[in-house]
């Protein structure tokens, strides 16, 4: 055998090697169970029980949708309930006086059920209490963006990425009019947007969100549907990919026990709207309407709920005029590039959701959501009306997600439709 052929066969050998250790890799991740720490929408509780016996439960009820979910006590009188949807929970012992706390995004919160005594030794007077909840410190430097900063933080786009800026580093950007988020010095193409555990980032036309690569103006998602976020810029597991810079982790709103709607109406009409300095001629037409609403509430109560959002945009604004006082152009040029004819945007933004609690350890979500979006746009200034073309984006999204928790670990299924053109 020659040494051309010695070479070929041992390579071929290298690579039967590579092929068998590759594949005892994939057999061995399918095998072993992920922890739960790594599903970054839910948030976890635990704690200490005192005196408590090993398997007695401790309980953690949802005060939203009345879910209830059930943690074991071990030897040590520890205890921990994994894959908890963000919300404001019940936490109960037998035994024990009920506690109340607050679960966000990724968070972990420790609730001790600690026996309050007071004993005297030798003249001291020892006092134990019991520990309010707190959550766990974890390494990412994250912010989170809690429904009420959401609910009642002024800010007039009703783009839900805005409260982003909240968290140092972090700022929005429009290069092309619509906005995106950016974190440090990176462009948005090194972020990720994760909504329910799905990405809505665009893997293909530019990076960044989806929907927000063009147009003057647009939101990528109804606002009054996000329940919170959790926003990470430093220090995030590498587990959730396509995410460089920054990874957003937000959630909807689900129906819960008992009906809840809100509406909502901003109307920014022309008279609202200061002439300004340098504009010759009358006030040109301006219009801006942004309206919507939501309604939640239980199909079944504690098995079934049903929520559904809306969020709508009207606006009329002039184009761009041409008024470089420095050059001389012939006065039916200058009336053809400074129109009357005013760029136009109308979105319309649907979002329903249906939610399965089929056992305290199982959930089932069932969503959709529907934008539809038209921009009259690319004239003005020195380009004439005739330049101007209909910039159109529309997005349709399936979701089903499942969630299944058994003692220590959590599982969860993502299955969803994307299409979406711009």
């Amino acid at each position: 055998r020659t040494w051309g052929e010695g070479l070929v066969s041992t390579i071929n050998s290298k690579r039967q090697l590579a092929n068998g250790i590759s594949a005892f890799a994939v057999a061995a991740a399918l095998c072993i169970a992920q922890p739960a720490y790594a599903q970054a929408e839910y948030g976890n509780i635990e704690g200490h029980v005192d005196g408590a016996k090993a398997g007695t439960q401790v309980t953690a009820v949802d005060n939203t949708t009345g879910q209830r979910s059930v943690g074991t006590i071990d030897e040590s009188g520890n205890y921990s309930i994994l894959g908890l949807r963000p919300s404001n929970y019940t936490v109960t012992a037998e035994g024990q006086e009920a506690q109340q706390t607050t679960l966000s995004v990724g968070q972990s919160v420790t609730v001790d059920f600690v026996t309050a005594s007071a004993s005297s030794t030798g003249g001291a007077v020892v006092v134990t209490g019991r520990r309010i909840a707190q959550p766990t410190q974890a390494q990412t430097v994250s912010t989170n963006i809690t429904p009420a900063q959401i609910e009642n933080l002024p800010q007039n786009q009703r783009n839900f990425l805005s409260f982003a800026q909240l968290a140092p580093g972090v700022s929005l950007i429009s290069p092309s009019g619509a906005q995106q988020l950016q974190a440090g010095a990176l462009a948005p193409q090194n972020a990720n947007i994760l909504l329910d555990g799905m990405s809505f980032k665009n893997p293909i036309n530019h990076g960044g969100m989806f929907g927000q690569n063009f147009g003057d103006f647009g939101n990528p998602f109804p606002q009054i549907a996000i329940q919170e976020y959790q926003l990470q810029t430093q220090n995030f597991g590498a587990e959730n990919g396509q995410s460089a810079s920054a990874l957003l982790t937000a959630i909807t709103k689900t129906g819960g026990n008992e009906f809840h709607g809100d509406v909502f109406l901003d109307w920014q009409p022309k008279w609202m709207v200061e002439k300004g300095h340098f504009q010759n001629g009358p006030k040109q037409d301006y219009d801006r309407k942004q309206f919507g609403g939501d309604i939640g509430g239980p199909i079944i109560p504690g098995k079934l709920g049903f929520y559904f959002a809306f969020e709508g945009t009207d606006q009329k604004v002039p184009p761009g005029t041409f008024n470089d006082l420095t050059v001389t152009i012939p006065q039916n040029i200058e009336d053809l590039v400074n129109g009357s004819i005013s760029r136009t945007f109308k979105q319309r933004l649907y979002f329903g959701k249906l939610t399965w609690f089929a056992t305290p350890n199982d959930t089932v979500n069932l969503s959709g959501y529907k934008r539809k979006q038209s921009n009259l746009a690319d004239f003005g200034g020195n380009a004439p009306p005739e330049h101007g073309r209909f910039l159109q984006t529309n997005q349709d999204r399936y979701q089903l997600q499942w969630r299944h928790t058994a003692g220590a670990f959590v599982n969860s299924l993502n299955v969803s439709y994307d299409k979406g053109n711009q």
